[in-house]
C-alpha cells in the first residue's frame, strides 16, 4: 500500500484545482506556471473539437485565444488519489457561459511536486453530457 499523502500536500493541491479556475477566470496568463509544469499536456475531450496541447506555451496560446470559456469555474468535488507512484487530481467544474447556460466539465490531472510547488502534468477535461 502506497504511504498516505501528507496533510500539507493534500491541501496544496486542493488549491492546484482552485489556483486553475482562478487564473483562468481573471485570465492572468502569467500565472499559467503556478498551475501547469513546462512539459504539461492538456487533453480535451468531448466538445466540438476535441485536441490535446503540449507544453506550457501551447497551452497559455489555446486558453489566450479561446472564446470558449465560461463566465467562471466553480470548482468541486475535489478528490486526490496516490497509486503506482503518481498522484491524480480529481476535480469537478460548474460554469456559467456568456448566454446563461451551464456546463460541467470532469477533470483528471496527473500532478507532481516541483521545486515551486505542485503542478498539473497531464490534464484532461472531459465535457459532462446527459447521456
Amino acid at each position: 500500500m502506497a504511504p498516505e499523502l501528507p496533510l500539507p500536500d493534500r491541501i496544496a493541491i486542493h488549491e492546484l484545482a482552485a489556483r486553475y479556475g482562478n487564473v483562468i477566470d481573471a485570465r492572468q496568463w502569467h500565472r499559467l506556471e503556478h498551475v501547469f509544469s513546462a512539459d504539461a499536456t492538456f487533453e480535451l475531450r468531448g466538445f466540438e473539437q476535441p485536441a490535446r496541447f503540449e507544453g506550457l506555451v501551447a497551452i497559455r496560446a489555446m486558453l489566450e485565444h479561446s472564446t470558449g470559456h465560461p463566465v467562471a469555474h466553480h470548482v468541486t468535488n475535489v478528490e486526490v488519489e496516490q497509486a503506482d507512484g503518481l498522484t491524480t487530481l480529481f476535480f469537478k467544474v460548474i460554469g456559467p457561459g456568456r448566454k446563461g447556460r451551464v456546463g460541467s466539465v470532469d477533470y483528471t490531472d496527473i500532478v507532481r511536486r516541483e521545486p515551486d510547488g505542485w503542478r498539473i502534468v497531464t490534464h484532461v477535461a472531459t465535457l459532462r453530457t446527459a447521456n
